[in-house]
């Protein structure tokens, strides 16, 4: 076999090169396209920020207790009497109502505690007074004057166990501030309407490893004045409760909130997703192109007035009269009772341009 049969046995075959796919970009008005590549702007800012907050740590300050505390302060009493004849008990109890001239002295008993829930260094200082007030009318907010007699002053020793204590006894007399009274009213040329109260009243000094807080602390017990009244009553107050805590402020981590990263990078993946669209798929029109888009959006809009027809018939020996905008056509179109006819292509635009509406005699058109 020759080289010549061998070439006529053998075909050769010359592969064409292949042709590249184009995509071909689809108009789009320009105010939809900026719509939406602003919306896309957004989505990818808006996914960085919640996916930026979703990764970051911060930092947040925790407080614990250190050292935490009750306070409780009350009081009791009794009235002691007089030589009488008739109780035949020296002292009278509480909620009793007690007589002026039978009564010599009230027997006072006053305490005020802290207690914490472990070892602190505590100490306190505490006055018991007794306190007079003189007003006009029956009417305590007009006050007339005012006298403070100081019965005991104490400053404790600081114990360790995280707990502190006031105990103490007062005897007070209804004759406590009698001359004070007689010589005030006297100078004043007039009597006062007047009230007493035995007042405990203090602070707590706490420490805790050398975290220090200080507590106040006070408690009022009306007291009977000689002559105000023949008959009398003690008000005693409930006890007074308060609380309150030493703490430690520590900045701690926050572990972020990892829900929310997979939520921002949703939204950077649909922002990019749709620029890239709008950017590689779309493109701004030429003026064919602008003017197919802006008579689609006709349809779109006047969709109901319209009437899609395979082609458009022929309206030879009509007058013609073209007609300036389309809403003029849909009021031409209402009052004629006529359809407007337009055949629309694959895009759903109307075949060149046209629109149409036919009398017997005339062809009213629209063509953009």
């Amino acid at each position: 076999m020759n080289k010549s049969d061998t070439e006529k046995g053998n075909k050769v075959v010359k592969k064409e090169p292949a042709q590249k796919k184009t995509t071909q970009k689809r108009p789009m008005g320009n105010r939809s396209r900026v719509a939406l590549l602003l919306v896309s702007l957004v989505a990818v800012i808006g996914g960085l920020i919640v996916a930026g907050v979703g990764t970051k740590t911060k930092k947040v300050k925790q407080e614990s207790n250190v050292f935490t505390y009750q306070v409780n302060t009350t009081s009791s009493y009794q009235v002691v009497l007089k030589n009488n004849s008739i109780y035949d008990t020296p002292t009278l109890e509480e909620g009793r109502v007690y007589s002026d001239a039978l009564t010599d002295h009230i027997a006072v008993q006053l305490k005020s505690e802290l207690v914490g829930d472990q070892a602190a260094t505590l100490h306190v200082d505490y006055d018991i007074n007794a306190e007079l007030d003189g007003f006009f009318n029956n009417d305590p907010t007009k006050k007339v004057y005012s006298k403070v007699q100081n019965l005991k002053h104490v400053s404790t020793e600081p114990t360790q166990d995280g707990r502190a204590t006031v105990e103490e006894s007062v005897d007070v007399s209804p004759d406590l501030f009698a001359s004070f009274v007689t010589e005030a009213e006297k100078e004043l040329g007039s009597t006062t309407s007047k009230s007493m109260s035995l007042v405990l009243s203090g602070k707590y000094y706490i420490d805790v490893n050398g975290q220090q807080q200080t507590k106040d602390f006070t408690y009022t017990l009306p007291m009977p004045i000689r002559g105000a009244n023949k008959l009398y009553t003690v008000d005693k107050p409930d006890a007074a409760a308060d609380s309150g805590s030493i703490t430690n402020s520590t900045l701690v981590k926050e572990r972020p909130n990892q829900k929310l990263t997979p939520v921002g990078v949703v939204l950077l993946v649909i922002g990019l997703g749709m620029g890239v669209s709008v950017l590689v798929l779309t493109k701004a029109p030429d003026e064919r192109e602008a003017i197919g888009l802006a008579q689609k959006e006709v349809v779109r809009k006047q969709r109901s007035h319209l009437v899609n027809v395979r082609e458009l018939p022929d309206f030879s020996g009509r007058m013609l009269v073209q007609i300036n905008d389309i809403e003029d056509m849909i009021s031409l179109s209402e009052e004629m009772g006529s359809p407007i006819l337009c055949a629309l292509d694959e895009n759903d635009v109307p075949k060149d341009g046209k629109f149409l509406i036919l009398s017997d005699t005339t062809a009213y058109f629209l063509k953009n």
